[in-house]
């Protein structure tokens, strides 16, 4: 009843395994760093999107973006006592390809970190577009750019990170489930 496995086929199937797992994508693209930053990571997947576009449906061929929620990074200090701060600034390409702009800065948040212990003062932020805005993901695209520092006692920079999430969950004005993709808030539901 037992079956002799033949391994002639292993390599190649290791090798397209390993090229597939290869093209998946990175946690989030790296626009530009400066000076040295410190140790960072952000959860960004299929899984765990960095970042949430919520819509408003007020007929059936209308769609407006109402918000937009992101969730913070994990940063270790470059030191024993480094501070250390995040934000997120929305980008918006309207209708035609004109140029884009953005519409919202996040405040900052800053915590103290350590080589060991990340900043733990972090929590998700959001934009809430303002009510009129005319913000039609029909006509707009939108995306989001995080920024991470590194600072020293005397607030002087020591490193940053620019960085654009890969992942995003589009849903509904109180769903909790909706689109997960790789391209900017389109409103792709």
């Amino acid at each position: 009843m037992f079956r002799r496995v033949s391994l002639r086929a292993a390599p190649f199937f290791i090798s397209a395994a390993a090229l597939l797992l290869a093209a998946q994508p990175a946690a989030a693209t790296l626009v530009f760093s400066s000076a040295t930053p410190g140790v960072w990571s952000i959860s960004d997947s299929q899984t765990q999107p960095a970042y949430r576009c919520i819509y408003f449906k007020p007929n059936p061929s209308l769609t407006a973006l109402t918000k937009v929620k992101v969730w913070p990074p994990k940063m270790y200090g470059k030191t024993n006592a480094t501070v250390v701060r995040w934000r997120f600034t929305v980008g918006r390409q309207p209708p035609g390809g004109g140029s884009s702009s953005v519409p919202y800065t996040s405040p900052w948040q800053t915590g103290t970190a350590s080589t060991s212990s990340p900043a733990n003062s972090f929590s998700p932020m959001q934009w809430n577009v303002p009510s009129g805005a005319g913000y039609w993901t029909e006509y707009n695209l939108f995306w989001v750019q995080m920024r991470l520092e590194w600072r020293n006692g005397s607030n002087a920079l020591k490193g940053s990170v620019h960085l654009m999430p890969d992942w995003l969950r589009e849903t509904m004005v109180g769903s909790a489930s909706g689109f997960v993709h790789q391209l900017p808030c389109a409103g792709a539901l």
